[in-house]
Formats: C-alpha cells, sequence, structure tokens
C-alpha cells in the first residue's frame, strides 16, 4: 500500500509520526510519504528505511493538500488536526481514503449547541478572549469540523484513536468498524530500552510538560520535600519536559530549584522544549514513570476517556513500570506493571514501602506488556479490521 502521514500543525505530535511509521513500515511492502512543516523537521526522529519518504510541505497549505489529494494513496493519515480547519474542510484530500487522528473527543464530536452557547457565554464573563474569537471558535470553527468528519465518514474513512478505552467513547458518536487504535507510542525493543536495576538508587521520571493544569506538582513537590526530609534519600527525581509558560510552569520550575538547592535530588530542564533525542537517552535510566495527572481537566475533558495522556504511551515505548491516579482509568494490559494511589498521602506510603524485589518484578511485567504494542501487532490489528 502506498500511505501518507500528514503533520502539518505548528504544534504537532510527532512522537505519533514515529509510531506511524513504525506501524507501517512493520511490512516491507508498503510505501511511507510523511509530510511536515519546515520548523518541525528537526523534531522528528528520522526512519532510517527505503520504504519511508519525508516531505517538507510548502507555505500554502491549501496548495499542498490539493497536490497531495492528487497522488491517490491507500491510506492517508492526518496524525494532528487542531488549526487549519477551513482549509482541510475544503480540499480534496478525501478522495484518498482518509483516517484523523482523534486526540481530543470532545474537541471533534461533542458539538452540541448548548455546549458551544455556554463556551461563548464563559469566555465572555471571564475575559478569556474577544467575543468574536469565541464565536469563530465556537459557531465557525465547529462548522468546518462538521465538514472534515462527514467527508471522512462518506469516502469510506475512519479515526484513529490511541486506546480501547477512547475507543468505547467514540462509539457513541461514531459505528465501530470505522474506528483503528494506534498507540501514541509503539514498543521496539531497541538495545537503549531497560537498563541494570540499580540497588543504591530508584528514579522516577515524569514525563512532559510541565504544567500545573495538566499535572499536579504543588502536591507533588510537597511529597519529594517531605520524602526528603524523612530521610528517603536514595528516590531520585526527574522533570522530563519543557515549562510550559502559560500554565504555571515558570513558578513550578522556581519551587523546584529551592529543593534543588537545599539538596534535594531532582532534575529539571529550563526550556520551552525537551529534544526527542534527550528524552530517549533520560528514559533509559529511569524506574517508573509517574503520571501525576489531573484526570479531570473539566466536566468534559477526561483522561483516559476523552483524551489522553503520554504517561502510559512511555511507559509501553520504553518498557517502564508506572505510578498513576487510580481514578486514571488505565488500559488494562498495563495493570500489571502499574502501581496506583488514591491521593498523596496513599503515594508517599506507596513510596516509603517500595523494595527492589517488587521493583524487580514490576520491570518485568513491564517488558512483557510492551511486547504486546509492538508495530507488528499493531499493524495485524489494525489491517484486520
Amino acid at each position: 500500500m502506498r500511505i501518507a502521514v500528514l503533520e502539518l500543525m505548528p504544534k504537532g505530535h510527532f512522537t505519533l509520526v514515529e509510531s506511524l511509521v513504525a506501524v507501517f513500515n512493520s511490512d516491507s511492502s508498503n510505501q511511507i510519504d510523511v509530510y511536515i512543516t519546515n520548523s518541525s523537521f528537526n523534531n522528528i526522529i528520522v526512519e532510517q528505511s527505503l520504504n519511508v519518504n519525508y516531505f517538507v510541505a510548502g507555505n500554502d497549505l491549501s496548495i499542498e493538500l490539493k497536490n497531495i489529494s492528487r497522488l491517490n494513496y491507500d491510506i492517508l493519515i492526518v496524525s494532528s488536526l487542531d488549526s487549519f480547519l477551513k482549509e482541510f474542510a475544503v480540499s480534496d484530500i478525501y478522495k484518498n481514503r482518509v483516517f484523523l487522528v482523534v486526540h481530543n473527543i470532545d474537541f471533534w464530536f461533542d458539538l452540541k449547541l448548548i455546549k458551544r452557547i455556554k463556551s461563548v457565554i464563559l469566555g465572555v464573563v471571564k475575559n478569556y478572549k474577544s467575543l468574536a474569537y469565541l464565536i469563530k471558535q465556537n459557531f465557525t470553527y465547529n462548522r468546518y469540523k462538521h465538514q472534515i468528519i462527514n467527508q471522512i465518514d462518506s469516502n469510506n474513512g475512519g479515526f484513529i484513536v490511541l486506546n480501547a478505552n477512547l475507543k468505547n467513547n467514540l462509539r457513541m458518536f461514531v459505528e465501530e468498524s470505522k474506528i483503528r487504535v494506534i498507540p501514541f507510542s509503539v514498543y521496539r525493543d531497541k538495545p537503549i530500552y531497560g537498563k541494570q536495576l540499580n540497588t543504591e538508587m530508584i528514579l522516577i521520571i515524569i514525563p512532559g510538560m510541565v504544567s500545573q493544569v495538566r499535572r499536579d506538582y504543588d502536591s507533588l513537590l510537597s511529597l519529594i520535600e517531605r520524602l526528603y526530609d524523612n530521610h528517603n534519600t536514595n528516590i531520585h527525581w526527574e522533570f522530563l519536559g519543557g515549562v510550559a509558560e502559560n500554565e504555571g510552569g515558570r513558578e513550578i520550575i522556581s519551587r523546584a530549584n529551592k529543593l534543588i538547592e537545599k539538596g534535594i535530588p531532582l532534575k529539571v530542564y529550563d526550556k520551552n522544549v525537551v529534544s526527542l533525542g534527550d528524552f530517549d537517552d533520560r528514559m533509559k535510566n529511569a524506574d517508573f514513570v509517574l503520571g501525576n495527572l489531573h484526570v479531570s481537566i473539566n466536566s468534559r475533558s477526561i483522561y483516559g476517556k476523552t483524551k489522553d495522556s503520554g504517561t502510559i504511551y512511555t511507559m509501553i515505548k520504553y518498557a517502564k513500570p508506572g505510578i498513576l491516579p487510580s481514578s486514571y482509568p488505565n488500559i488494562h494490559q498495563l495493570e500489571s506493571s502499574t502501581l496506583t494511589f488514591s491521593d498523596y498521602e496513599d503515594l508517599f506510603k506507596l513510596l516509603v514501602n517500595l523494595n527492589f524485589e517488587f521493583i524487580n518484578l514490576l520491570n518485568y511485567n513491564a517488558k512483557l506488556n510492551s511486547e504486546l504494542f509492538t508495530p507488528q501487532k499493531v499493524y495485524k490489528q489494525f489491517i484486520e479490521k
């Protein structure tokens, strides 16, 4: 098959692009063309394969989509679509069989009139944006979303979500036969993944943007300081992500630096983005992946139901055990390599009582669980639908 992967958004999902390429390149008869923007080229880890080509899209998106639509791909995957909705709505790409990756079910399918009216009123009352902007976001853009969904639906296309839990929720809006599952990251069993267990130190990594909106860093920093004061100095911490300036990230880094000055073994990155290469290098040393998530962002946006966190996909990609809030609807394949906590007092007790024999078992389970998400297995499930 000839397959195109489009990642043309200003802030793309580059790890997902890497996974999509790996999945479809697991069949050597496929030819994959990846289209990205000039500004995002340095963020892509290029697949070294004769079957994969990378193209930098031109500045005029409408012309680029028109040119791509003429190439008659068997499958065309749009890996991110959160802006340029008009250009995609009126384009000819639906002559190809288009699959849209749905990162937020509520963004694409919860388009009820009453919700849009409430969103405009709330935005005006709280002075989030201008009235003109709010009307465009909630009415004009939603019209384009409807157009895109209808064209995909009527031209033998479909929708991709990241796990089976999201699929079950999307079934309320889309018939099941049109839904595929491809995880944000896949497991490729690279030699750098996994490490010899260090019985003197436990490294816990919190991957992703440092944001108080998405994660509870206030409670976590208090817990880290309490553990240190309680002489639990064998636990080391790392916030492996860029700083979300508009989401309280700067304040989190400032507080973290005070703990570092105190001698607490904590590493942070005072920059907007951590490169994929640096991310890989650091993750190979982790003992645990911690998801200090705010599971419910609001009444409509819930991690694990309408959208998902990258935490569990980091666990999959690097074959690492995880520590997650018990309120997060984890996928069943990772249950045997995941510890859960109800609150931060519960997390404190969990960490104090960790022993290396148990950590060894969790690492063994993590490897077995990640092997369920190889490119070959994910591709087979995609094709068999």
